[in-house]
């Protein structure tokens, strides 16, 4: 008693110096797991049942000299699914170089089983001598008594220390990131790089091919364009990856976008049937099966690979068909997808989830007209290209129902010659099937093939009751009002 007393002085006589001076750390691996672990009924590191998880121990090595009726608390930011320990000690080390106490801190509050918070009181101190020291003595906290539920796991598990004196001020203080430990952390285990399509269509030739060829990707082929799904496994990790991986059983890679310039090479069979070559594969793909739409083109392979890339070449789209009847190349954007398949648990999940892929961009003109009214005996449409360049071009137009339905994609209307104008106002009323008996709201998009700073479209509709006329605005690089 007199020793314990005596210690007892000491240690309150040097608090503000021990406090400052060292500091309590926490220690322990770190484990890593996966989204898919946490979702299976895989059972890891000794866990008890098939929806939990249980970590890795870890220590606390003090940074002060304790009393009695001091206390520490432990802050999880995960409830732990198990009690923790009743009481944490440390036995007395008087080996040469050592002089550690013995300690025994008693839980007196929370610790119960998925509580975030325990706390422990100082109820026992065994000294051999007056020299004898709390600082450094190590305490662990046992695995057995980390568990969590899988579902808790999200955003991983950390836990973190506090500690105050017997009258309530602020004890081993000074550790700063040292007095929190990461017990369990999460991690994707497939990374990505996004496929691009990215291409620009030029009008120079007449919408025929690419400014430049994709000479490094494909080759020497301006209508080719390759677009890599780039996935990758985690590998096994070693100890600290507490969980049995997703075996990837088979991906899925979808490419959305614009797929109507493709010919239908069998118009028997339902869906769509590109021509040889339109749609390909480079890369790593074993027993490759296509799904063809207008809409969207997919490639499944039986695993996941890092070098699988999709090939669209439209130069193979005219193989066999006349020279009139051959589409041209729209602009457009894609989007991509790759859906993997895997096992325990057995699931799909989409690591590419529609990320934007890139878009055909045209280095002539493209103008949206986003409002027009025509029909009902009532209004009329104005719709002018204006050609101030000295290149000849192809007009289009693509034709939208107001509430966003397509009605008409690149429906021909017509030439602009150079120093000229000329209306689309027929090509939109053809896609209408004429002058509708009602007044009927659309809007269109008016594609020429020059360079987009020689064009102007003016767009107006006319009301025959008033004998007004409406300008609508567009977004020709220079605006007619």
């Amino acid at each position: 008693m007199k020793t314990t007393f005596k210690k007892t002085l000491v240690a309150s006589a040097i608090l503000a110096f021990a406090g400052a001076a060292q500091a309590a750390t926490l220690a322990g691996t770190e484990q890593t797991v996966t989204s898919q672990y946490l979702a299976s009924t895989s059972v890891a590191s000794g866990a008890a049942a098939t929806t939990d998880h249980r970590a890795a121990a870890f220590t606390i090595t003090l940074g002060a000299d304790y009393t009695l009726n001091d206390t520490m608390t432990l802050t999880f930011t995960t409830p732990v699914k198990t009690a923790l320990p009743v009481s944490l000690t440390a036995a007395v080390d008087n080996t040469v170089g050592a002089g550690k106490n013995g300690i025994t801190f008693s839980l007196i509050s929370g610790g119960t089983a998925g509580s975030t918070s325990a706390t422990y009181r100082v109820t026992a101190i065994d000294v051999s001598t007056d020299t004898n020291t709390s600082i450094g003595v190590v305490l662990t906290v046992p695995a057995a008594n980390l568990e969590f539920l899988k579902s808790n796991l999200a955003s991983g598990a950390k836990v973190s220390f506090s500690a105050k004196t017997n009258n309530g001020l602020d004890l081993d203080t000074a550790g700063g990131a040292a007095r929190t430990a990461s017990l369990v952390k999460t991690a994707a285990q497939f990374t990505i790089s996004n496929p691009s399509f990215a291409r620009v269509i030029d009008v120079n030739s007449d919408r025929k091919s690419f400014v430049d060829a994709d000479t490094t990707a494909v080759g020497a082929d301006d209508f080719k364009v390759k677009g890599t799904f780039n996935i990758a496994s985690l590998t096994t990790g070693g100890a600290v990856f507490a969980r049995p991986l997703a075996a990837a059983a088979a991906v899925k890679h979808t490419v959305t976008g614009d797929f109507s310039w493709v010919v239908d090479d069998n118009t028997t069979t339902d869906g769509l049937q590109p021509k040889a070559g339109v749609f390909a594969f480079t890369g790593t793909c074993g027993t490759p099966t296509w799904t063809y739409s207008t809409t969207a083109v997919s490639l499944t392979c039986d695993a996941i690979a890092t070098d699988t890339a999709i090939v669209i070449d439209p130069e193979a789209n005219k193989t066999g068909v006349a020279a009139a009847d051959v589409a041209i190349l729209a602009p457009q954007s894609f989007t991509a997808t790759s859906t993997v398949t895997y096992t325990t648990p057995a699931a799909t999940e989409n690591v590419i989830n529609g990320i934007a892929a890139g878009s055909w961009t045209l280095n002539g003109s493209q103008v949206r007209v986003p409002y027009m009214v025509v029909g009902g005996s009532r209004f009329g449409i104005i719709a002018n290209v204006t050609n101030h360049g000295s290149k000849d071009g192809a007009i289009t137009v693509d034709v939208f129902a107001e509430d966003g339905t397509k009605l008409a994609s690149n429906y021909p209307a017509g030439t602009s010659k150079a120093g000229s104008v000329t209306s689309v106002a027929p090509a939109l009323l053809a896609v209408l099937g004429g002058s509708p008996a009602t007044a009927t709201k659309f809007s269109f998009q008016v594609t020429t093939n020059v360079p987009e700073n020689d064009v102007i479209v003016y767009a107006a509709y006319t009301d025959n009751t008033t004998s007004e006329r409406a300008i609508v605005n567009n977004d020709s690089k220079v605006q007619t009002k």
